[in-house]
């Protein structure tokens, strides 16, 4: 099981949406976590923002710690 932190966003420019937030943050996709995120009851008040978010918004990003993720093993398809 990995480790889950929060890391809190205020939207400081026009035109931000959750996924530019997550791009910029990331700078790589991400699958799954879009919606992780907007499951945390902290990010409850998104659902009525709309996609471009106000300036000031809070969003409250999960970060999974890399070091406790689960290691899955290599398999060679050639040996």
């Amino acid at each position: 099981m990995s480790i889950i932190t929060l890391e809190r966003h205020t939207v400081g420019s026009e035109g931000m949406s959750v996924d530019l937030i997550l791009w910029q943050r990331f700078l790589r996709p991400m699958p799954g976590l879009f919606e992780r995120l907007m499951a945390l009851p902290e990010n409850q008040h998104l659902e009525h923002c709309g996609f471009i978010l106000p300036l000031g918004t809070v969003v409250t990003i999960p970060i999974e710690d890399a070091r406790a993720a689960e290691i899955v093993p290599v398999i060679s398809l050639w040996d």
